[in-house]
């Protein structure tokens, strides 16, 4: 079963074999419009939804938007993360993308880091990690 288009219950729920899959449409339809601004490409979850125990064990903020089904970890196969994220950075400041309230840029793990929780000044909250 399908949570969209393009991404399934699997592979969007907790990792740690609870089954809890609890996501918000805003971080599906933010996925569903990243994925064609990189060109229809696949995009590879890294993590999504996590249950509270889950997201201790790996090490997740204790305020972690996974755990409110508001945040996606992925990558994309050829395409580096550095390239992924300036596009998605672009298409956000281009208004493609108001559902993103926060992206996160992994270089040394492969992965990007999005979420649709909105900082309260507006502005989208950004870091390396």
């Amino acid at each position: 079963m399908n949570h969209s288009e393009h991404f399934s219950r699997q592979e969007l729920s907790c990792r740690c074999g609870c089954g809890a899959c609890e996501m918000k449409p805003e971080l599906l339809l933010l996925a569903e419009k990243i994925r064609v601004i990189l060109g229809e490409i696949p995009i590879y979850v890294t993590s999504a939804y996590r249950c509270k125990k889950h997201n201790a064990k790996v090490g997740g903020s204790p305020t972690s938007r996974h755990m409110e089904g508001q945040a996606m970890d992925f990558y994309v196969r050829h395409l580096s993360v550095s390239d992924a994220h300036d596009k998605i950075l672009k298409a956000w400041s281009r208004g493609v993308l108001p559902e993103l309230g926060g992206i996160g840029l992994y270089k040394q793990k492969n992965f990007i880091h999005v979420d649709v929780s909105h900082a309260p000044n507006g502005h989208l909250r950004r870091w390396n990690g």
